[in-house]
């Protein structure tokens, strides 16, 4: 049998910090990234180079930083799988409680003091042209 300490205590929460002391934040991001195939090359093969890709990219944001689709484009453009459909693409990134969607050419998100993102959704699916 368990002996319950009683009053039960809970000490009080502390926020993370980042080493300047800002309150460490996440802000979520969502992609939707069609894509056009090379020969040979499977969905998965493209989604996981796309992964792997969005997520270095997403990790070298910091403060101040500006997340676009361009950008993000720019990011993937190296890879010899598959063409991104840019003027399908979006991305919406979540923080605190605010959405904001980008589109090509339209929406910027900028990386706020202490905020990390990180992908949260990818959706990479063929077009057939």
């Amino acid at each position: 049998m368990l002996d319950v300490l009683r009053p039960f205590e809970f000490p009080t929460p502390q926020a993370e910090r980042t080493p300047t002391g800002v309150v460490a934040t996440s802000g979520e991001v969502d992609l939707v990234l069609p894509v056009q195939l090379q020969t040979g090359v499977t969905l998965d093969d493209a989604t996981t180079a796309i992964r792997l890709a969005v997520e270095a990219y997403l990790a070298t944001l910091g403060t101040g930083a500006s997340l676009t689709l361009a950008a993000v484009a720019s990011a993937l453009q190296s890879s010899p799988l598959f063409g991104l459909v840019r003027e399908q693409a979006r991305i919406v990134v979540e923080s605190a409680g605010q959405f904001v969607q980008l589109l090509d050419g339209q929406g910027s998100y900028t990386v706020a003091a202490g905020e990390q993102l990180r992908r949260r959704t990818l959706d990479v699916h063929e077009v057939v042209s």
